[in-house]
């Protein structure tokens, strides 16, 4: 049943993890009706299952104090298992239950962590973030072969006695881990993990509850786009190209913003897709540096830039810690398709593509105390094939941060229907600019009349119930109309604070930068 080469020269540096793991996958592996049979038996004698565990794994009976001091005799034992003996279904069980509880998230994960703090991504300093960690997988011997396992922090808007899609569809797993979460290997991505403890209070759950709820600051900076489309027939490839006429109003709002965002106390600062440039990057990064607040926030995702990189376009968005360094860059991985129709001796249709090429299937997952997974994508990202199931379904994260930029929404928030059906919550932060011609010169460009302002920011909340008069599951997009004036816009930003229950109450607030205790 079990297959593990004990003679491996790896063996000696296995843990704990790269144990539970080995079991899961060994779970993971049997057949369809098998694991059935394994759900069915979990759900209705896991204590039976974890006392015939410890009789026969002796190795349980003196684990050890954390997830380094490995028994070796639980390899030799879990080994001499029969694959169709009912005990050993039994012990199979029962050992995945109690290692799982056995390991502790709280002083485990801690010690896991220590040596491990996420190496800045920077123009030349080397360093490492004092608020970030960085690893691919609790298990790291085994990650490759064995599946990924991952912490399982709670998220405080979380549904109590909540069945997942994978309970539903009677996965064993989902009834024996509690602390931890399995993911099998998958080549196709290059997952990694950020770990950040927004409050300092670890796993703690009573201390969660003494604190405020979680709050986001989002704003699309600036309903006037800083560049020009210029399009290559020959390559039928689009590409924006910045003005310097809004360095200094973009500066200034951001400016504001992140001023805002402290004033707030707030966690997440999110900005939109294709409204940066490296000029406005810096800016941020060492506005938040220089900052002498104390409630800066943990995790701000700056707007996304557009430049060539060894011959090759990109379209990037960074993610500074509360220090204002750098701790991960994600490059959009799917192309939009620019249509233009245009009028004359007839009607043609023209289909322009970002250059993107290269999707090098790298993805970032954030694991927060009291928020559980965050995850993040650029706009048409959520088109490509396969991407938001990973996320949701095997990552399981809880929220989405979403900076888009797009004219229309239904398409788009369709799209995300994954996120709904595994219980995800989406903060959208979508570019005022796309609802100007930008084709047309900047002093040309007017407001259109088709512009519908409460898609600036959206937040889908599908990880709870809301109780604000309407029925989330008809409708569970929450519009926020706004007075916007088109060309002549004065900024603005959107503060989101998110329910600390799954039937508790959200809030979110609109609010024009000149209104602020900054403006």
């Amino acid at each position: 049943m079990i297959k593990f080469d004990k003679c491996s020269p790896l063996f000696e540096k296995i843990t704990y993890y790269d144990i539970l793991a080995l079991l899961c996958y060994t779970v993971a592996q049997m057949e369809d009706h098998t694991k059935k049979d394994l759900y069915k038996l979990a759900c209705q004698d896991l204590n039976g299952c974890t006392e015939t565990a410890c009789s026969r794994l002796t190795c349980l009976s003196r684990f050890p104090a954390n997830y380094t001091d490995i028994n070796l005799d639980i390899v030799s034992e879990l080994k001499e298992l029969a694959p169709k003996e009912t005990e050993s279904i039994k012990v199979l069980i029962g050992a995945i239950a109690k290692i799982d509880s056995l390991l502790p998230l709280e002083g485990n994960l801690s010690l896991f962590l220590m040596d491990k703090k996420c190496p800045v991504i920077s123009d030349g300093d080397d360093g490492v973030s004092d608020s970030f960690y960085l690893f691919d997988a609790l298990n790291t011997v085994t990650k490759d072969r064995f599946g990924i396992l991952l912490p399982n922090l709670r998220c405080e808007w979380e549904k109590e006695n909540a069945r997942s899609s994978r309970e539903m569809g009677m996965d064993p797993l989902s009834v024996l881990l509690r602390n931890y979460i399995w993911v099998p290997f998958d080549p196709r991505w290059n997952v990694r993990h950020l770990y950040c403890d927004i409050r300092n209070i670890g796993t703690n759950h009573a201390l969660h509850k003494e604190k405020p709820p979680f709050r986001a600051v989002s704003s699309p900076l600036c309903s006037t786009a800083p560049f020009v489309v210029e399009l290559d027939s020959e390559s039928g490839a689009f590409f924006p190209r910045y003005s310097t006429l809004h360095d200094a109003l973009l500066k200034e709002r951001a400016k504001k913003i992140i001023d805002e965002a402290i004033e707030e106390s707030a966690d997440i600062v999110l900005f939109p897709e294709m409204m940066g440039t490296e000029e406005l990057l810096r800016f941020c990064a060492d506005y938040i540096a220089d900052h002498e607040s104390t409630h800066l926030p943990s995790i701000t995702i700056l707007p996304s830039c557009e430049r060539q990189i060894d011959q090759k376009w990109s379209n990037s968005l960074r993610i500074l810690d509360k220090n204002g360094d750098c701790v991960f860059q994600y490059s959009k991985k799917h192309p939009f398709r620019f249509d233009m129709k245009t009028e004359g001796n007839g009607c043609k249709l023209l289909k322009y593509f970002e250059p993107i090429d290269d999707c090098d299937r790298q993805a970032c997952v954030i694991h927060v105390p009291g928020i559980g997974r965050i995850g993040v994508f650029i706009c048409s990202d959520v088109f490509l094939h396969g991407f938001l199931d990973m996320l949701v379904e095997q990552m399981k994260i809880t929220l989405l941060l979403f900076p888009t930029f797009s004219p229309g929404s239904d398409q788009l928030l369709r799209s995300l229907s994954p996120a709904f059906q595994y219980v995800c919550d989406v903060l959208l932060c979508n570019t005022c600019a796309a609802w100007d011609n930008i084709l047309l010169p900047l002093k040309e460009r007017t407001k259109n009349e088709n512009y519908d302002s409460s898609f600036i920011t959206r937040y889908l909340p599908y990880g709870h119930r809301v109780r604000s008069g309407r029925d989330p599951f008809s409708d569970s997009i929450i519009p926020l109309l706004v007075d916007c004036k088109g060309n002549n816009c004065e900024g603005c930003l959107f503060i989101t604070e998110f329910a600390k229950k799954y039937d508790g109450k959200f809030f979110i607030e609109h609010k024009k930068l000149e209104d602020t205790r900054h403006g």
